[in-house]
């Protein structure tokens, strides 16, 4: 771990548990905005704003030929903390995500909306690489996480009304700079 000579001996009483962060992810058509704010040593919760694209999408599921679905996703989720030592820490997210899907098929010229609540658990560990006190308290730590989800892997256009079928528990694994 990186040296902490910087900090003065109250920093962790001061700074240490509590406190606002945000984040950014991008990754080719998909990015997220989210809001974290742990409340206290013990537990913490959040808020998430995503949009995927259709290049995501069809990574998660089958599309038909000539068609093409975007989403976006706004997300609430809670996590418990459980502190290893000062630098390694555990998080168990629990969240919810309402997701807004347009699709389009191009070969039929038509295209719609309809909306799904999806609920995720994510396991992640923490550590903490820098903190410091001035010229603000900051903390940067690297994030290695699994998101476990209940998602649909097909679907059904019929009359223009999409069906999803074929649902099974995906995971996804990520590794992130806070």
């Amino acid at each position: 771990l990186l040296p902490m000579q910087g900090l003065s001996k109250d920093w962790y009483e001061k700074y240490r548990y509590g406190g606002h962060g945000f984040g950014f992810s991008t990754f080719e058509d998909e990015y997220s905005i989210s809001l974290l704010n742990q409340v206290n040593e013990k537990w913490g919760y959040g808020f998430a704003y995503s949009q995927i694209g259709n290049k995501t999408v069809k990574k998660l599921m089958t599309l038909e030929e000539g068609h093409s679905m975007t989403a976006t996703i706004v997300g609430v989720g809670v996590h418990p903390t459980f502190y290893i030592n000062d630098d390694l820490y555990i998080n168990m997210t629990c969240g919810v995500g309402y997701t807004m899907i347009n699709w389009e098929d191009k070969e039929q010229n038509t295209s719609g909306k309809f909306s799904n609540i999806n609920a995720s658990i994510s396991p992640q560990i923490n550590l903490n690489i820098l903190e410091r006190e001035q010229p603000l308290p900051i903390r940067v730590y690297l994030n290695f996480g699994i998101n476990l989800g209940y998602f649909p892997t097909s679907y059904e256009l019929d009359n223009e009304i999409i069906k999803l079928d074929d649902w099974k528990i995906k995971i996804k694994v990520g590794l992130v700079f806070l």
